[in-house]
């Protein structure tokens, strides 16, 4: 009868005890990198100033923030006015994994937008969405009018991919409580405009657009830009926001990166009992 060498069944226990604990560090991070996602409350306005955006302002628009909401208006000129701001922080993370977006979001508070006057037609406008480092955009717009009509777009840089009209925004159709959240939503494929209520339960998807951008950058910066036209005077039109943030996927440790993070455990520990 063949007797089991010592030597080799010291060093088969040494290792089962050493790679069991290695095991089970793989198991919890797999698990953890499965579900992880960063909501980044990028700025809820409580510092009473913009220092987190760079500011493209024309004369036409100017900005008060008043109890953490910011308000975005025409000025007393008569002009057409712009005002685009950009985020200081430019590595958020743009992933493309399909079924689990990137989020640009903004969050209201009760009649979030106005516009009292009707001038011939004319819109405001609001745009928010996603910069890379080369400055392409992909973003969604927002148009309204005193005469109660809305519309929701989707551009890659200027390309207007798909549009759709809508009813009254300054309704409460749309915003009958503080707290909606409207949501750009890009998971390397698909884009879409969509609604929230406080609660986090879709309410409905506005606009939605093939979009693939494959030369889009995989991080940068967000963005958000209010335009008016000529004639809207001050306090005749706004648009207001409690806070913008981003949910950005963390993506999941790969395969790889995880059965080395168990080799070092395992090596480690047999070093330590040697």
């Amino acid at each position: 009868m063949k007797t089991k060498n010592p030597i080799h069944m010291k060093f088969a226990a040494g290792l089962s005890r050493a790679l069991a604990p290695s095991l089970v560090t793989l198991l919890a991070l797999s698990s953890l990198g499965r579900a992880a996602v960063n909501i980044n409350y990028y700025d809820d306005f409580s510092s009473g100033n913009l220092n987190k955006w760079t500011v493209d302002a024309a004369a036409g628009n100017t900005y008060s923030i008043a109890s953490t909401v910011l308000t975005l208006q025409p000025s007393a000129s008569p002009n057409y006015g712009y005002s685009t701001y950009t985020s200081t922080k430019s590595d958020f993370s743009f992933d493309r994994s399909t079924g689990n977006p990137t989020v640009v979001f903004f969050d209201m508070p009760a009649n979030a937008f106005q516009r009292t006057v009707v001038d011939g037609g004319t819109f405001e406008e609001f745009n928010f969405g996603f910069k890379d480092s080369n400055s392409n955009t992909l973003s969604a717009r927002i148009l309204w009018n005193g005469s109660g009509n809305s519309r929701f777009d989707i551009f890659n840089n200027t390309t207007q991919l798909a549009g759709w009209w809508q009813g009254d925004i300054t309704s409460t159709e749309y915003f009958p409580t503080a707290g909606k959240r409207y949501a750009f939503e890009w998971d390397g494929s698909t884009a879409n405009v969509t609604l929230y209520n406080g609660s986090g339960i879709a309410e409905g998807t506005f606009v939605s657009a093939a979009l693939s951008a494959p030369s889009f950058g995989n991080s940068g910066s967000i963005f958000f830009q209010f335009n008016t036209p000529p004639g809207v005077a001050a306090g005749n039109a706004s648009i207001s926001m409690d806070r913008i943030g981003v949910i950005e996927q963390v993506p999941e440790p790969s395969t790889a990166i995880l059965t080395g993070i168990g080799l070092v455990g395992l090596l480690a520990r047999t070093r330590r009992r040697n």
